[in-house]
């Protein structure tokens, strides 16, 4: 007797779960049995079932990826004529166990307004515009994707002092685009694009010409950032709006110091426009921003002072021109110079200023930065690869202003 009682009591948790296993199976078979009218519209792979690799297929389809083809009696959902997003978010419903229907007698559903999706694109020789490109995409919470050179740069390609390195050869080639080594996936899917550049000799890497033009930025928000020594961003990003149409939207750029903090780097972001308005809760204002700063100055000039005469130039608009205005700031500067070739001025700067060299014919009263550390003061034409920093304003008689032999000549600027 009590061996037939151990018997049962052992037999009957099996006897349970087998008698769950059929109440089980029965639910599926009724459930299948409701859909099989519907789906040859959901068995997107055609094993006769509908499943997750149908999902997949479906996504992969109306994500544009190559190669892959969807029959519309398969891929048409909601059978409503076309294969589009509404027959992707009905599958994936039915296959996460939503009550939908396949076929004719699906819903449409309503699809959420996608928020627009941003993008952090970089390119970092030694690291420091990395560091930054990464807090910038963390804060916006961003995708990020690094501009890597099909052939990557070795510390003799970034030696400044050779001019025959990779990087000096490029920089003066205007038609250098080093390749990219990969692409950005779904470049359509981002509105806004941030694009982050370390300083070259006052401009982006040609790399940033090569992405640049590797997409369409139609009716994309481009916001670009530079990191440098010393050098501002200058007339770097308005040259590299030359590479997009003219329907792609740039906001002003700005220089970013390798040393900023979060908070700081947070106030950029929030103040220059990639935001329509700041985060709930903060306020509109720059915090940043001292009161004087609102007041509309007059912009500055360059004076220069010699023996009895001052003359007035106005500042061309590069990285060049920035730094030597940032010098200045520290105080005025005087310079022994001397004639040269009889249509110049010439001294030694003390330092070293970014250059943007292009082939110009000079002009009386260019003031002229040669090889990055001499300022010349053209009283006559010559033609050459030369930095423009400023034109004075009245050059009528120059020359014998200037006199012949060394002059004295002190650079300030306007107060």
């Amino acid at each position: 007797m009590k061996d037939k009682k151990k018997f049962i009591l052992r037999i009957l948790p099996l006897a349970l779960i087998f008698v769950l296993f059929l109440c089980i199976l029965n639910v599926v078979k009724v459930q299948c049995m409701e859909l099989s009218n519907n789906i040859k519209c959901g068995d997107i792979d055609k094993s006769g079932d509908i499943n997750i690799s149908d999902g997949v297929i479906l996504k992969k389809y109306l994500a544009n990826v190559a190669g892959i083809t969807v029959d519309k009696a398969v891929g048409d959902v909601n059978v409503d004529g076309e294969i589009n997003i509404s027959d992707a978010v009905i599958l994936v419903k039915f296959l996460a166990g939503m009550n939908v229907k396949l076929g004719a007698d699906s819903e449409t559903p309503t699809i959420p307004q996608k928020e627009n999706k941003k993008l952090v694109a970089y390119f970092s020789a030694t690291g420091t515009t990395k560091k930054l490109a990464e807090q910038v995409a963390q804060i916006l919470d961003a995708d990020l994707y690094e501009i890597t050179p099909q052939n990557p740069y070795s510390s003799e390609d970034l030696n400044y002092n050779d001019s025959n390195s990779r990087a000096n050869i490029e920089q003066n080639d205007d038609n250098a685009r080093p390749a990219i080594l990969g692409s950005v996936q779904n470049m359509e899917q981002y509105s806004s694009i941030i694009l982050a550049y370390p300083i070259w000799w006052g401009q982006a890497p040609k790399i940033i010409h090569t992405f640049l033009e590797s997409y369409d930025f139609s009716d994309k928000t481009l916001l670009p950032f530079c990191t440098s020594g010393s050098s501002p961003i200058g007339n770097s990003a308005k040259n590299l709006e030359k590479c997009c149409n003219t329907a792609t939207i740039w906001l002003e750029g700005k220089r970013l110091s390798a040393n900023i903090s979060i908070e700081e780097l947070e106030q950029w972001i929030y103040s220059s426009g990639i935001y329509n308005t700041k985060p709930e809760g903060e306020s509109t204002a720059d915090s940043t921003i001292k009161p004087e700063d609102t007041i509309n100055k007059k912009e500055q000039t360059l004076k220069i002072s010699f023996g009895q005469y001052e003359l007035e130039a106005i500042f061309e608009k590069n990285s060049s021109a920035d730094a030597f205005k940032e010098l200045l700031e520290k105080g005025p500067i005087t310079i022994n110079m001397s004639d040269y070739g009889n249509f110049e001025k010439v001294g030694s700067l003390g330092t070293t200023l970014p250059r943007n060299d292009t082939s110009i014919t000079t002009e009386p009263g260019d003031i002229i930065l040669y090889q990055g550390n001499s300022i010349t003061i053209y009283y006559d034409t010559n033609t050459w690869n030369f930095t423009k920093l400023a034109k004075i304003t009245d050059s009528e008689n120059l020359k014998e202003k200037l006199g012949d032999g060394t002059v004295l000549v002190t650079f300030s600027l306007s107060k």
